[in-house]
């Protein structure tokens, strides 16, 4: 799979998902609520980053925001529980997480558009 990507710090790109590390697990996440217009995607972004996870976020037609990401346990972890009070300025209705198993980057953490 490859898609037209833009990050937070780096212009549009082309990348290609790869297979998941060994050590790591893969969810997806629908969160819902006032998370669109608020600096949601770009604020996933740099937690994820932060706390060594993969993955992609991208805003759903529906005002739901949608993510798929990859990491060690823990770290994943911290990541839903951060999701579920997000950035200032969002009010996080709910926070769904499901299997996942679409090919994510290698090794970044990406905004799809």
């Amino acid at each position: 799979m490859t898609l037209a990507v833009l990050t937070a710090d780096r212009p549009a790109r082309q990348w290609t998902g790869a297979a998941q590390g060994a050590g790591t697990v893969q969810y997806g996440y629908r969160v819902t609520g006032e998370v669109q217009g608020v600096g949601f995607r770009w604020w996933t972004c740099r937690l994820a980053r932060a706390l060594g996870i993969r993955g992609a976020v991208r805003n759903r037609i529906d005002g739901s925001v949608e993510i798929h990401a990859a990491g060690a346990p823990e770290a994943m972890s911290d990541f839903e529980a951060h999701l579920r009070q997000g950035p200032p300025g969002a009010v996080v209705g709910t926070v769904e997480r499901f299997d996942s198993t679409l090919p994510l980057p290698e090794n970044d953490f990406v905004i799809v558009r």
